[in-house]
């Protein structure tokens, strides 16, 4: 079974002191979650919650998304490789995008 992946803006609902929350990436696989960090905080007014994307209220949006998008990908292929040379994935083995 392959594995879901989308971005999740503050999910623990806790901003850190610049007002900021993180940007995770939620991995689905097989009624199991798991989240790695994104390392990409941002104000909630900078979140588009129904694109799940870094909106225009922040100047770098475009390198952000771009950035978002890269990492789910990387995920992605990563997952693919790893089912194309006879091994899948448990979800304990997606640990990292980059």
């Amino acid at each position: 079974m392959i594995a879901r992946y989308k971005l999740v803006f503050n999910r623990k609902n806790q901003l850190n002191k610049n007002g900021e929350g993180l940007v995770q990436i939620e991995i689905n696989k097989s009624g199991k979650r798991k989240y790695i960090s994104s390392e990409v905080y941002l104000k909630p007014n900078e979140w588009n919650l129904k694109k799940l994307e870094v909106n225009i209220n922040n100047t770098n949006c475009n390198q952000l998304n771009n950035y978002l998008r890269k990492c789910l990908i990387d995920l992605e292929n990563n997952e693919l490789k790893s089912l194309n040379s006879g091994k899948e994935l448990q979800l304990e083995d997606i640990t990292d995008f980059k």
